[in-house]
């Protein structure tokens, strides 16, 4: 059985001032079966990836020690395939 495996990961710097940023990552590494709706499930995880590093961002934004002053909203995302027997 060949079975891909799928990473997505995100991340977005945060401006937070003076010269200073933060960095989030987030990533995800998945199974899809043969069978399965491959560009379906990866837009899904594409989603929640971005999601995720949106929220972080934000809380960011919150914290007053950090004063960050820019958050773009659009995580850099990359993908990769690998094919794997099973």
């Amino acid at each position: 059985m060949k079975v891909l495996q799928l990473n997505v990961n995100c991340s977005e710097a945060v401006n937070t001032g003076n010269f200073e940023s933060v960095k989030w990552n987030y990533g995800v590494t998945i199974e899809i079966e043969e069978g399965d709706n491959y560009e379906s499930v990866k837009q899904e995880w594409i989603n929640e990836c971005a999601k995720t590093i949106n929220k972080l961002s934000k809380h960011t934004r919150g914290l007053k020690k950090l004063e960050a002053i820019a958050v773009k909203g659009n995580p850099q995302v990359n993908t990769s395939i690998e094919i794997i027997e099973k």
